[in-house]
């Protein structure tokens, strides 16, 4: 669900009307249009609204989060799993069935839909270049006056359709329309998770001077506002593997290993093993033209 929807269950569920919430803050028919999807309020307002509602940003996250994942989260691990078994009939199965559920261009299950069918084209070699729906997810972007969770998740998700070119427009407006998100620690980390998958789209195609640039601004943004762990977990890994690109094997290996040490320190079991298969492919494979890594972290849907 959308902020504005999830702040509209909020106050139906106070016994709370538009103009209780309002005040003298904005007029109800902008929180309106703020319910339904039509605007985004500053960050000013929307905080001064919760307020109005008596609800911490603690207590709205928590409804978001869970809200989404009751929804939606059956749909994440199935990706997972049909992902993992390379199940390109399963994965269209699937985006015909989420194509059919989905009421209106741009709800989350006509981007489901997308995702399914993106991804079970992009599992093969041969049909890469046959990728759906990208002018009409383009559209979506452009059209978002500000950026906000929705745009983050989605974003985040089709990194992979674009082309280097709109990769680096869109990136731009993520982070000049972005606002909101630095505001709330939860949609720092979708940021975090989308620079990640733009760095390993441009890894995936080779185009490592754009993937410099990536994990440059991942650094500035690390440094700048950072209080979660796992992005500068992701950018130790990330600037080993700028070093395996460069030929600096010592380097890269010191840093990816770094990254490991700092998983298992902090008890994160499962994303060191997957840090350590990585490098050993990274380590083995790094001297072929032919090797390729795309590594999609959509963890975040979940969150």
């Amino acid at each position: 669900m959308e902020y504005g929807e999830i702040f509209q269950a909020i106050r139906k569920n106070k016994g709370l009307t538009l103009k209780d919430v309002a005040g003298a803050t904005i007029s109800s028919a902008q929180l309106s249009r703020f319910e339904n999807g039509k605007t985004m309020l500053t960050i000013d307002q929307f905080f001064i609204c919760l307020e109005k509602m008596n609800t911490t940003i603690e207590e709205f996250q928590f409804m978001q989060k869970n809200t989404w994942r009751e929804k939606y989260g059956r749909i994440v691990l199935e990706l997972e799993v049909l992902t993992n078994k390379e199940d390109v009939t399963g994965l269209m199965l699937a985006s015909k069935n989420y194509f059919s559920k989905s009421q209106k261009r741009y709800d989350w299950y006509y981007f489901f839909g997308c995702f399914f069918e993106n991804i079970a084209i992009f599992q093969k070699k041969e049909t890469r270049g046959h990728l759906r729906h990208v002018e009409e997810l383009t559209e979506f972007f452009l059209k978002s006056e500000h950026w906000g969770e929705m745009e983050l998740r989605v974003f985040g998700m089709f990194v992979f359709v674009f082309d280097e070119e709109t990769i680096n427009y869109l990136l731009q407006i993520a982070v000049k329309r972005g606002k909101f998100y630095q505001a709330v620690s939860k949609d720092r980390r979708l940021f975090y998770c989308l620079l990640n998958n733009c760095f390993s789209i441009f890894v995936f195609h080779k185009k490592f001077e754009e993937a410099k640039k990536v994990l440059l601004l991942l650094e500035k943004e690390t440094n700048e506002k950072n209080d979660l762990l796992f992005p500068q977990i992701n950018f130790l890994f990330n600037k080993g593997i700028i070093c395996f690109i460069d030929g600096e094997i010592e380097k890269a290996t010191t840093y990816c290993n770094q990254a490991i040490s700092i998983c298992r320190i902090f008890n994160q079991k499962q994303q060191a093993a997957v840090f350590s298969r990585r490098l050993a492919m990274w380590d083995k494979e790094q001297v072929k033209e032919e090797f390729e890594e795309l590594v999609l972290e959509l963890s975040y849907l979940l969150d």
